[in-house]
């Protein structure tokens, strides 16, 4: 009985905690102000390179967007660079096991793995360069419309291949909260001061 009333207890402690006490991206949650953010450097504009409670072993650097009022509002690891990869099979291994580990987190995503029709890069050994010439998209987005189960506190989350040059890659991992719109006119209206 006593086990069964701490079990009562504990669940309906979580049911009544917020939705977004729960979800965090690299352990920071939305609306966290900039102050309480691990600041390395101030990018201008709202933007910011933090180090983040969380992070993952995959990712070098962690940019926020976050404004005045709405706080933080976005948050994107920036990969490490999978060097000598021209076909793409390091950072496609590296990617898998990301997607993995997020669907089984948040359920049901969208892919994007696409090569534009005419594509001068299409060779095998070209698949870096051309995610590096913007002619081939690597991506898996979780959100509404792809059935995601996503927290109250963000509405999209995508990750991606990016390419520094034609055999050297990185992931991207991207977590767009639900004050981002506020957010973003905030900082553009900030930008447009000082025109």
């Amino acid at each position: 009985m006593r086990n069964y009333l701490q079990t009562a207890i504990s669940v309906i402690c979580l049911m009544l905690m917020p939705a977004y006490a729960l979800a965090q991206a690299f352990g920071i949650q939305q609306g966290t102000s900039v102050e309480e953010l691990d600041v390395v450097e101030d990018l201008g504009g709202g933007r910011y390179i933090v180090n983040v409670p969380s992070p993952h072993s995959e990712f070098e650097v962690y940019v926020v967007w976050a404004s005045d009022t709405q706080g933080l509002c976005l948050v994107r690891g920036v990969g490490k660079n999978h060097d000598n990869d021209r076909y793409g099979q390091s950072v496609r291994t590296a990617f898998d096991k990301l997607e993995r580990a997020l669907e089984e987190r948040y359920g049901e995503f969208g892919k994007g793995d696409f090569l534009n029709a005419g594509a001068l890069w299409d060779e095998a050994d070209e698949w870096v360069m051309a995610i590096h010439q913007s002619e081939r998209v690597y991506q898996s987005v979780w959100d509404a419309e792809s059935g995601s189960d996503l927290p109250d506190s963000i509405v999209e989350i995508i990750l991606n291949i990016d390419a520094v040059s034609g055999s050297s890659a990185w992931i991207g991992l991207q977590y767009r909260m639900a004050n981002f719109d506020e957010c973003q006119q905030e900082l553009e209206a900030l930008d447009s001061q000082g025109l």
